[in-house]
């Protein structure tokens, strides 16, 4: 099962490591007050958790995930992944039901985005 990956004030040494906790340099968030690109690094943890969730909900074909996470608002109807994609253009692309796309539509994803 996946979930968005929750900050620590635990340091990350190694990051690229397929059996590290986290993928994002944890460390920049811990001294985000002495340094300016402390935004850029935790948009970037960001952009690859969605990169993540999506690739997951696409390829398990978890329409309900997608709902689910939308709904509890972890991920907002407006939230694009680096490709620019929002939760309802990937319900489409992957071909969900229409129940699903309405569902998006109704918990605010914007037709139009």
């Amino acid at each position: 099962m996946f979930q968005f990956q929750k900050l620590s004030t635990t340091q990350n040494t190694n990051r690229d490591s397929p059996n590290s906790k986290y993928n994002c340099d944890i460390s920049v968030i811990n001294k985000f007050t002495q340094s300016p690109s402390w935004l850029a690094n935790l948009l970037l943890c960001r952009q690859k958790d969605l990169y993540n969730v999506y690739l997951e909900i696409v390829e398990k074909r978890e329409e309900a995930k997608l709902l689910e996470l939308v709904n509890s608002g972890e991920l907002r109807p407006d939230e694009k992944n680096a490709e620019g994609q929002t939760p309802l253009m990937i319900a489409v692309e992957a071909q969900f039901s229409v129940t699903t796309i309405k569902k998006l539509v109704e918990l605010g994803c914007d037709v139009n985005a």
